[in-house]
């Protein structure tokens, strides 16, 4: 354990089947979509406890089973209340942690199971955030620079930035109203009303049944381009002895020898979309009419150590500057741009497959038009060299 962690640190019986060491500090092991993934360890807070003593003293009601049980709106009221505030992506990391912690404190009492959910991806956390937002419960309401120094690689001040929530309806889930504590557990009423369909409801928030799911009714099912995407994403993150099977050496790698570098691109390409509806929907300035498809991914450049042979897979970051290309009939939205840095690198880092290659991603957004001139400043700002490699077209381009 490193001195940056709690030497007295108490680690609970339930969650000691999922403790490993990383990087020397204890982490504790979550699935997120069926990938492995990491976040930090820590102490239960009480009322992660007593939420804890309410979901196994409802599971073993009769009258009420187990799927049927609100637990993210609860758990985001109730961490914001105890932490005053927090930023989007600290929430989901913690929130990864509780539903581990649920899953080690249920999974040796008698008469009710594993109880085995779901955390979802940063981006459902975010978009159940903007719905608690929409429902009138929490603000996004300051936000902060995170300084250079917390970064291993340049990024401009425009996109370090981290956004505080903070509750402005508090709740108490034992004395409220219950018109209080409904708009908690289900947010998607209060925005939606009527029209709400109780699937949807489940697909953000539902218990996983590992035992129950017919592997092969579920691969044969839904055939569609999110299928294939998926596929793609899986080839990427394709089991491997070791780097010389993907064409790399632990040591001064370059990118141009990776050989996936098709299922590398269309990893980043798959995600694009994604960021830009969160972004449109988070915007600074009217956006009525703007879609996602107004826009285009035109190149994707990678630079600094992995485009100059000094990378060190498994430990350097994989720095990308998007170039986006305008299509729809709408003005420039200068927010676009910070929106692909911010977001995308997020979703990126979390949905990362093959973590053992390139342990985080350092994303930054520029339109089409300025792309030549923003690959100067930035490598100017970085003293990178002056090429960068063009995963688009595979080869190496001058700045």
């Amino acid at each position: 354990m490193s001195s940056g962690q709690d030497e007295f640190l108490r680690i609970p019986d339930a969650l000691s089947p999922y403790v490993i060491e990383s990087d020397q500090e204890l982490k504790v092991e979550v699935d997120v979509d069926g990938k492995r993934h990491t976040v930090d360890l820590r102490e239960p807070r009480l009322f992660e406890d007593r939420l804890i003593d309410d979901i196994i003293e409802t599971q073993t009601d009769a009258n009420r089973s187990g799927s049927n049980i609100p637990i993210k709106g609860k758990w985001i009221a109730l961490w914001l209340q105890n932490e005053d505030e927090d930023y989007i992506n600290n929430i989901w990391h913690n929130y990864q942690f509780f539903i581990k912690y649920l899953e080690g404190v249920t999974r040796n009492i008698g008469g009710i199971g594993t109880y085995q959910r779901s955390p979802g991806t940063y981006d459902s956390m975010y978009r159940y955030i903007i719905m608690l937002e929409q429902a009138g419960l929490v603000e996004r309401h300051r936000r902060e620079v995170v300084p250079q120094e917390e970064y291993d690689m340049f990024v401009p001040e425009e996109f370090r930035v981290r956004t505080f929530v903070k509750v402005i309806t508090p709740v108490n889930f034992r004395e409220s109203s219950q018109l209080v504590i409904k708009a908690w557990e289900n947010p998607f009423e209060v925005v939606y009303g009527d029209e709400i369909d109780e699937e949807d409801i489940q697909d953000i928030d539902e218990p996983i049944e590992p035992e129950e799911i017919d592997q092969e009714e579920v691969e044969e099912e839904d055939e569609d381009i999110t299928e294939m995407v998926e596929e793609e994403e899986l080839d990427l993150g394709e089991p491997f002895d070791s780097l010389e099977e993907l064409g790399l050496s632990e040591l001064n790698a370059n990118i141009s020898n990776f050989n996936r570098l098709d299922q590398l691109e269309q990893f980043i390409l798959s995600y694009f979309d994604d960021a830009l509806e969160i972004g449109i929907e988070d915007a600074p300035v009217p956006t009525e009419g703007v879609e996602p498809e107004d826009y285009r991914v035109d190149t994707i450049a990678i630079y600094g150590e992995w485009a100059e042979s000094n990378a060190n897979a498994g430990i350097t970051p994989l720095k990308i500057v998007i170039s986006i290309e305008q299509v729809g009939d709408i003005p420039g939205l200068q927010f676009i741009p910070a929106t692909v840095s911010n977001t995308l690198g997020n979703i990126l880092n979390n949905q990362n497959p093959i973590v053992e290659v390139f342990p985080q991603y350092s994303v930054l957004g520029t339109f089409e038009d300025d792309f030549d001139g923003y690959m100067e400043q930035v490598a100017e700002s970085a003293q990178e060299d002056d090429e960068y490699y063009d995963l688009t077209a595979k080869e190496f381009t001058e700045i």
